[in-house]
């Protein structure tokens, strides 16, 4: 933990981590405790919440998607200039996949907010949705700090103001992303959805994962970020090769990052290995990653 600890605090301003062995119990908790922006990751309330409220009919039915329904945020569809048709069911992949932002409130508006923002209290319950990815988006867009959050020459009490500003548009904690997580993996669909929730879940599994680094050893992982990774988290399972019984379970948030946000996933990677040296799993092989990649994350100057 004390490496993951260095990281985070050479490379950010607020962080902190919680993670959990479910072989024994034994939990590790890093940082400071207070609530973050939520980002993507109430997504994977989202996807519950859709699975909840459709029958298999209308999990399958086309749904016509305009391009002025497109959202202005990450994702595939809005590089579609024209009308496109998607099933609810693929777009929950969509959403898990790509974290596809005009999927995210295209399913939103058809199950209702306070839907997805009960499933998100019921599995983590301190956490909260205000309101659906567009209008977040907008909203952190409007705040007169965002524009230069990277920039900015931040005294502890501005960046904490301002961490609250935007946790009001959705919040959340580690403790309770991990949480997310684990029901996320165990949530029972309606038996004649079971197939197509499995089918999302294996989908998520073939993504590759914060640099790719994390290849033949995470499943059912959700990032997100705000400001260019100024505001990022990450939460999921970790398994062990050949067994479908997550052995742990995280989360992290963190704030105040100056770097590029290719340089933060890269850093997000690295926190992921160093969860597995501390959980005794072996590294699975990556093609992406060095040692002298590492020694650079590790000694990068803020």
């Amino acid at each position: 933990m004390e490496k993951i600890d260095a990281l985070f605090r050479r490379h950010t301003r607020l962080h902190h981590l919680y993670l959990r062995d479910l072989r024994d119990g034994r939990e590790w908790e890093i940082g400071t405790r207070r609530r973050y922006p939520i980002g993507s990751c109430f997504k994977l309330a989202l996807v519950m919440a859709v699975f909840d409220a459709l029958d298999v009919e209308e999990m399958d039915r086309l749904v016509t998607i305009a391009p002025e329904q497109h959202v202005n945020a990450g994702g595939v569809i809005k590089l579609i200039d024209s009308a496109i048709s998607l099933t609810p069911h693929q777009m929950c992949q969509l959403v898990l996949t790509a974290s596809d932002a005009t999927a995210t409130d295209i399913l939103i508006a058809r199950v209702g907010l306070d839907a997805v923002d009960r499933v998100l209290r019921r599995h983590a319950p301190d956490s909260h949705l205000a309101c659906n990815l567009a209008d977040m988006v907008d909203a952190f867009r409007a705040m007169p700090e965002s524009a230069t959050c990277k920039q900015r020459d931040w005294t502890q009490e501005a960046l904490a103001d301002y961490v609250d500003r935007v946790a009001a548009l959705g919040s959340t904690h580690p403790r309770d992303l991990a949480e997310l997580a684990l029901a996320t993996w165990g949530y029972q669909a309606k038996l004649e959805l079971r197939d197509h929730y499995r089918r999302c879940l294996d989908n998520r599994a073939r993504t590759l994962l914060r640099s790719a680094m994390f290849t033949g050893a995470w499943l059912i992982s959700k990032s997100g970020s705000l400001g260019y990774t100024f505001f990022i988290n990450d939460t999921g399972l970790i398994f062990e090769e050949c067994d479908d019984r997550p052995v742990a379970i995280f989360g992290w948030c963190a704030a105040g990052s100056q770097l590029p946000a290719f340089l933060m996933e890269t850093i997000g990677g690295e926190i992921g290995l160093l969860m597995l040296d501390t959980l005794g799993i072996e590294r699975p092989f990556s093609a992406d990653w060095t040692a002298a990649g590492s020694a650079m994350v590790h000694g990068l100057e803020r």
